[in-house]
């Protein structure tokens, strides 16, 4: 029997949330991997808990999920638990409690939504449901100049916009048909940054994620380290995720959150539980 919906968070509900996380498997991250099996099985004050079952390297491994609409007391995971993730509205960071061990965002905006900044206006989307080896080499440069390396399309799965000034690919984003997410992110070539391209294929997406009836049109950024600058909220990680970060935020998605895997509580040493007092 699944949470009410006033206990959860997401703005469509358990039931669309558990169709979007298991689409989201594709994205290989630390709170979400290819899924054998996922349910709901607990309810707190605030939230509702998940038990999911992963497939990783060919042998399934478990994992905990809180979704949460305020701030819970969970118990602390040992060195031994499975995986124990949180995910949060954005605007809770300060109160959330426990050391964590990865972060992650998550925003989402609804499909009749509209970008906020304007798109370049000579810039064209060209989408692809198949993709030539010479695509690819295209892909492969637009990510490797965007973020340094490189993760290519699903095919099958994934509608690739392929962003053009004139004759040069300068953008790139995979849409994913199954639950409305850009997997992997946006991606404009360095020379061509702030420049509208960016914004350009969002809106691309939109009107994608509206034309095929979802609700909601998605991103994930996995900040690569739990550094941050001062801000409210802050902003996370390095440049590079505090750049995506902002550049989402200036889109103004509807829903923003937070998902975090807490980590173990310091173990206390022998010789300090013995300690006199």
């Amino acid at each position: 029997m699944p949470a009410p919906r006033a206990e959860c968070p997401w703005p469509e509900g358990v039931v669309h949330f558990c169709h979007w996380y298991r689409h989201a498997g594709l994205l290989r991250v630390f709170w979400a991997k290819p899924v054998v099996d996922l349910g709901w099985d607990t309810k707190v004050n605030g939230g509702c808990g998940f038990r999911i079952l992963w497939r990783i390297r060919k042998r399934c491994r478990p994992a905990r999920l809180w979704l949460l609409t305020h701030p819970v007391d969970l118990q602390p995971p040992q060195p031994e638990d499975p995986p124990q993730l949180v995910l949060f509205p954005e605007d809770l960071w300060e109160r959330m409690q426990g050391p964590v061990k990865a972060r992650s965002m998550l925003y989402l905006w609804r499909a009749t939504a509209r970008v906020r900044r304007p798109p370049h206006p000579e810039a064209r989307v060209q989408i692809l449901d198949t993709w030539t080896p010479k695509d690819r080499e295209r892909f492969q440069a637009i990510q490797r100049a965007s973020w340094g390396f490189f993760v290519p399309p699903v095919a099958g799965v994934h509608r690739v916009l392929l962003a053009w000034l004139d004759t040069e690919p300068v953008g790139l984003a995979y849409w994913n048909p199954h639950n409305g997410n850009l997997d992997f992110g946006i991606h404009v070539v360095r020379h061509r940054w702030r420049q509208g391209i960016g914004t350009r294929l969002l809106a691309e997406a939109l009107t994608l994620t509206q034309q095929h009836g979802l609700p909601l049109l998605s991103v994930v950024r996995v900040f690569r380290s739990l550094r941050q600058t001062p801000g409210t909220p802050p902003l996370w990680g390095t440049t590079a995720d505090r750049r995506a970060l902002a550049f989402y935020r200036a889109h103004q998605p509807d829903f923003r959150f937070l998902v975090e895997q807490r980590a173990p509580l310091p173990a206390v040493s022998d010789a300090r539980k013995t300690a006199p007092v």
